[in-house]
């Protein structure tokens, strides 16, 4: 049965469908799968291990940033999802039962959900489980807040136990980017996993996890033996001549949808540049996949961007992305920074247009910012999308001063933030002649995510701002002139204790508190009168950028 075709009441839709993470299957991923012929290696391992008998309940598949692993992963997918009459006739059916990608780009970073939408996938995919596990959802209902551990067994184990015997191929799980996930839920999963499977191990499920090799969640399975987890390092696998035939046909496509840009020149890269090419690649796809996309991103003939990038040698992705960053009209920019410094900490998590909104600019100038890096991320054709990073990798390469050098992007710039905040709420507010909406939390349903990020977050920037570093609020007069503007218009129109407590933030006394003792705002306990002047607000400042120099 597939999800097109569960009855509108079904009672494993009704119990589990409300619990479930969306967007986190194989099939809901914008990946590309193995080019045909490519990885069979390992591809071929994976498929031995979850057909063979007496096999470990778990693979671990683990390798470097950019070895292939969701590509794989992907593969592998949808290779068990085929029905394979040769294994389950009378009856065939998919081996994969469930899959789940992991990804700090789209924001899946927690298990939140996760063994009831393995459950649901799976009631999906193996039918004869149905009603069973509808039997078990309806004795026992609360299992869908219990822990993962009782989830894992009553909802899953327990249902396969009763078909041990009758199973020619187990159950497949497919759980990709194991180290995307916060370090804390990626062990806890492990632990339920490693511990559900020491008195089961021959149930006829598995799990397929992959990983970097540095991901916390494995460094802490040492001690098993193979009996439990079958590791497999993709670094030992050979895949320069993958990495070859992915730039052979790749790039081969590029040359062919712009022939009119390389008249007079070779249909395909030579033999040469291809060995070239693969030998800088040292193994990672992720190299090839961005060097492709870079030759054939914006305009300019392929042919000399080929070069030019040879001619670069770049060793890895770090030199890649350096000369992408390079290319790209405005890298230097503050703005430009600004944008990818939201883009890669997702805080806040805007859409184009709620982005462009925040700062203040049409979404023209954010897909203009960005133009010369469709190599390495994804903007959206929608207004209303997300722009996305397409390389894990990247994230690190830019939080890495040693690495990205003039391009490192760190922590966002709190007094920036503050300033687009300030600035949205000074529009918001001339909007409410007698002062703020005693409706406030509805208020906040209706306006844009762009405004109602402001009313949250403002005090926590302004907090921030006055915590850190004075010398740079003492110093952007504009940001004090908007400030000043504010909480001027905020005194004309009533309480600026009221307003602030109207949208709940835990800091809020603390920072009435700290602008009270600076001499910001004079308040008075027991009338509680509220006084505010250019002057005092300009003494606060200037008092505590004095007091934090003479220190």
């Amino acid at each position: 049965m597939s999800a097109d075709t569960i009855p509108p009441f079904d009672p494993i839709d009704r119990r589990l469908g409300p619990h479930i993470a969306l967007k986190v299957a194989h099939n809901c991923q914008e990946r590309r799968e193995c080019q045909e012929g490519s990885r069979d290696d390992v591809i071929d391992l994976i498929t031995d291990w979850a057909t063979k008998e007496d096999a470990p309940p778990i693979l671990w598949l683990h390798g470097p940033a950019g070895s292939g692993k969701s590509t794989i992963a992907l593969t592998v997918c949808s290779k068990f999802a085929i029905k394979d009459e040769s294994y389950d006739a009378p009856t065939p059916r998919r081996q994969l039962a469930a899959s789940w990608f992991f990804s700090r780009d789209a924001n899946r970073t927690t298990t939140t959900g996760f063994f009831t939408t393995i459950a649901y996938h799976l009631a999906q995919s193996q039918e004869f489980l149905r009603s069973d596990m509808e039997k078990t959802l309806r004795d026992e209902p609360s299992i869908i807040h219990q822990n993962l551990k009782d989830q894992l067994k009553k909802l899953i184990l327990d249902q396969i136990r009763p078909f041990a015997g009758s199973l020619h191929r187990p159950i497949i799980v497919v759980v990709d980017a194991l180290d995307e996930c916060t370090d804390r839920d990626a062990q806890y999963l492990v632990e339920v996993l490693v511990d559900a499977f020491q008195d089961d191990r021959h149930l006829p499920i598995r799990f397929i996890l992959t990983s970097r090799n540095d991901c916390a969640a494995i460094e802490g399975q040492d001690h098993l033996n193979s009996e439990m987890i079958h590791m497999v390092d993709l670094w030992k696998y050979d895949a320069r001549a993958s990495i070859r035939t992915f730039f052979e046909v790749e790039l081969e496509k590029v040359y062919t949808r712009k022939r009119r840009l390389i008249d007079g020149a070779p249909p395909r890269p030579s033999e040469e540049q291809l060995d070239v090419l693969t030998e800088d690649a040292d193994g990672l796809f992720i190299y090839a996949s961005t060097l492709v996309a870079f030759v054939g991103d914006t305009k300019g003939r392929p042919d000399e961007k080929l070069k030019e990038a040879m001619k670069s040698r770049h060793k890895g992705l770090d030199g890649l992305y350096q000369q992408v960053l390079d290319n790209a009209p405005q890298s230097r920019t503050t703005r430009f920074r600004n944008i990818v410094g939201i883009i890669l900490n997702r805080y806040p998590w805007f859409k184009i247009v709620d982005l462009a909104h925040f700062i203040g600019v049409e979404v023209v100038d954010i897909r203009a910012d960005l133009e010369g890096c469709g190599s390495i991320f994804m903007v959206p054709e929608d207004d209303h999308g997300f722009i996305e990073i397409l390389h894990a990798s990247l994230s690190d390469f830019l939080g890495t001063k040693e690495r990205s050098k003039t391009y490192f992007i760190g922590r966002l710039d709190g007094h920036w933030l503050l300033g687009n905040c300030v600035r949205l709420l000074s529009q918001q507010y001339s909007m409410f002649p007698n002062g703020p909406p005693t409706y406030m939390h509805r208020h906040l349903d209706t306006c844009s995510p762009a405004v109602s990020y402001a009313y949250k977050e403002w005090q926590d920037h302004l907090y921030d701002s006055l915590s850190e570093d004075w010398s740079l609020l003492h110093m952007d007069s504009a940001l004090v002139a908007q400030l000043i503007d504010l909480f001027s218009d905020i005194k004309s129109k009533g309480s600026i204790e009221m307003w602030m407590f109207m949208v709940p933030n835990q800091r809020s006394g603390l920072l009435l508190s700290k602008l009270e003792v600076g001499g910001f705002i004079c308040l008075c306990v027991r009338s509680r009168l509220i006084h505010t002047t250019k002057e005092s607000l300009e003494y606060f400042i200037a008092a505590q950028y004095n007091t934090v120099k003479s220190s």
